[in-house]
């Protein structure tokens, strides 16, 4: 099952954009801020970049032996890896409030359908 995660994790990791502007501790705030944002389209780009950070842990925990120690591991990362990896926990703070408002607009709009029927 190791082999197959760590084959899904390269696999992903080969795929993803280089160039991609990645959604920094700034951009999730304005993100928090902003009730004219998509919030579902935000957060599947959320969670694909935590799917990818997920990827890039697991890459690195089976590539560690063939670096000098982890700095060594962190020198060798690209920009935009070691920015992800830097952002981990904001990303998932930021994907459990959207999720949360998510949530609570679909229960809003339950009530507010219950109150019409009645």
């Amino acid at each position: 099952m190791t082999t197959t995660k760590n084959y899904a994790a390269s696999a992903f990791l080969s795929s993803a954009p280089r160039s991609r502007q990645l959604l920094t501790v700034a951009n999730t705030f304005n993100i928090l801020r902003s009730s004219s944002k998509d919030d579902e389209i935000l957060l599947e780009e959320l969670q694909n970049q935590l799917f990818l950070t997920e990827a890039i842990e697991t890459r690195n925990i089976a590539q560690l032996g063939s670096f000098v120690d982890e700095q060594d591991q962190w020198d060798s990362l690209e920009p935009y890896e070691q920015e992800l990896l830097s952002n981990q926990a904001s990303l998932e703070e930021t994907v459990d409030t959207l999720r949360s408002r998510l949530f609570s607009r679909e229960n809003d709009g339950k009530i507010k359908d219950q109150d019409k029927e009645v």
